[in-house]
């Protein structure tokens, strides 16, 4: 694939989209998952501008988008098991809140 086809209008993006982007309704466990494809596509945008950020307003924006999404969640919980090694929580798959169980409870 050549830069140009990334950047003429009219190239089939669709086809490089990653499957967080693709499989709207579904987590990657095959879950229903509710979030939106503009919400993915911010998500998207958010890890790909924290990795590969080349400057400080790339590294800034990254920033910036990452407290507007956290603060802005529409969690999708997944729930793990405690173990020996830690306790059973739930975290959201987007902005990886955790919620303790033990916590949860005391709260009831």
């Amino acid at each position: 694939m050549t830069t140009s086809e990334y950047v003429h209008p009219g190239a089939d993006y669709r086809s490089r989209l990653p499957l967080s982007i693709r499989d709207e309704g579904l987590d990657s466990n095959g879950d229903p998952d509710p979030t939106t494809t503009d919400r993915r596509w911010l998500w998207r945008l958010e890890m790909f501008l924290a990795v590969n950020g080349t400057n400080e307003h790339h590294r800034q924006m990254a920033s910036d988008l990452q407290f507007y999404l956290g603060e802005t969640c529409e969690h999708h919980w997944k729930a793990y098991e405690g173990d020996a090694e830690i306790a059973a929580h739930r975290q959201c798959s987007w902005c990886n809140d955790v919620v303790w169980a033990a916590n949860e409870e005391a709260t009831r």
